[in-house]
């Protein structure tokens, strides 16, 4: 024999089940985050340097509030996304005077292949160049923010950027 709605679920086991999803999917999504940013201190907010607006032509002795630099003296020059090079601080100012952010990384802590997937898979605006004389394995830097890092994900890029592209419109 047949029996028509064998068993229903009451009002209120329905709604057990949808707080306990959302519960987990809560906690789920907040381990992915934290997995994407460990190994990457807090980003701070820098002081703006008063020289902010000089621009120059060659590399020069210049003092910089720190290094890396987020703001200073620069060189007004269009950078490639992917730099082979160290920078100059005076082209890592030009590069976020531009509204970009730029990921330096010590030459050691990347492998080639993951420059390579970087640069397809990271925010257009990002530029990433080598720099032995970091503090840490990634330093990112926007216009008057850093972020320094250990390890370092596409994701945790790509926020950095979100969050940071076009900065000195908003300083």
């Amino acid at each position: 024999m047949y029996r028509k709605n064998a068993y229903k679920a009451s009002s209120s086991a329905q709604r057990l089940f949808f707080l306990l999803l959302a519960l987990a999917s809560a906690f789920l999504i907040a381990c992915a985050s934290e997995n994407d940013a460990k190994g990457c201190q807090q980003a701070i907010r820098e002081p703006r340097a008063a020289d902010y607006l000089l621009h120059v032509l060659a590399d020069t002795k210049t003092q910089y509030l720190s290094d890396p630099p987020t703001s200073g003296p620069h060189k007004v020059w269009i950078a490639p996304r992917v730099i082979a090079k160290q920078l100059s601080p005076s082209e890592q100012v030009g590069i976020l005077e531009h509204g970009d952010v730029l990921i330096q990384y010590k030459p050691r802590a990347v492998t080639s292949s993951q420059i390579a997937t970087w640069e397809t898979t990271i925010s257009e605006r990002a530029h990433l160049a080598p720099n032995s004389g970091l503090p840490s394995d990634f330093v990112m830097t926007a216009h008057l923010t850093k972020q320094i890092c250990t390890q370092l994900t596409t994701a945790a890029i790509n926020r950095f950027a979100d969050a940071n592209v076009d900065s000195i419109q908003k300083n």
